[in-house]
């Protein structure tokens, strides 16, 4: 019975020695890609509840979370959302936070009204910004 060869770098390598490299590259493909996913969580997709402001008068409440997280100290993705007494998504907005790349529940102030609410947003390196939303 004869074994089948292919040539790498001008030599003969047996099926063993095949076998061993393609589950080599396999192996190392697969950390790649787990290192890449993992990478990608926690820079782009990953939820961290900053702060929960509620309004005991309607039930209505603010949720402020920060998405993934910045890379050095560039800008942070935030997100703002308005639910109602039965936690039901009202309104959502997704920005930026501009402060040295953190994001804390002071960066955050709620202004509750009777039929509006406003966000004002503030970072170490931006102009504060108000964002309202609008309450039935």
């Amino acid at each position: 019975m004869s074994k089948e060869y292919f040539l790498l770098f001008g030599k003969k390598l047996t099926k063993t020695v095949q076998r061993t490299i393609i589950v080599l590259l396999i192996v190392v493909f697969c950390f790649s890609a787990g290192t890449f996913l993992f990478l990608k969580y926690h820079f782009s997709w990953k939820k961290t509840t900053i702060a929960v402001y509620e309004n005991p008068d309607n039930g209505y409440s603010v949720v402020f979370e920060q998405l993934g997280m910045p890379f050095f100290f560039g800008a942070s993705n935030v997100r703002i959302t308005l639910e109602d007494e039965q936690g039901r998504k009202v309104e959502r907005i997704e920005t930026q936070i501009y402060n040295e790349g953190g994001v804390e529940k002071r960066n955050a102030e709620v202004l509750w009204e009777d039929d509006k609410v406003t966000v004002i947003l503030s970072g170490c390196e931006q102009n504060d910004e108000a964002y309202e939303f609008s309450i039935d």
